[in-house]
């Protein structure tokens, strides 16, 4: 058991802290909204609208999921119709 204790902590006698980022958040350095890691543009958009999403609810936990696919499927969209060139009137 002395192993796992020793383990666990960090090189300054401190217990290591877990960090639950199941919700999407941005990587804006606010307080309270902690950097994540890399990724595309596309990527980085569905995130924050992912979190618009959270923050509009209140930031009630538990949707995060749903939130994604909503975002996800605004985003597409949104390059979809980007990507739907233009009739010209001849």
């Amino acid at each position: 058991m002395q192993s796992l204790q020793t383990a666990s902590r960090g090189g300054n006698g401190h217990a290591a802290k877990k960090v639950n980022n199941s919700v999407a958040k941005p990587t804006s350095k606010k307080a309270g909204q902690p950097a994540t890691g890399g990724g595309n543009g596309r990527d980085e958009t569905i995130r924050l609208t992912a979190y618009s999403f959270y923050e509009a609810r209140g930031r009630v936990d538990g949707h995060d999921l749903e939130d994604w696919l909503q975002a996800q499927a605004q985003v597409n969209q949104a390059a979809a119709g980007a990507a739907q060139p233009v009739a010209s009137e001849a």
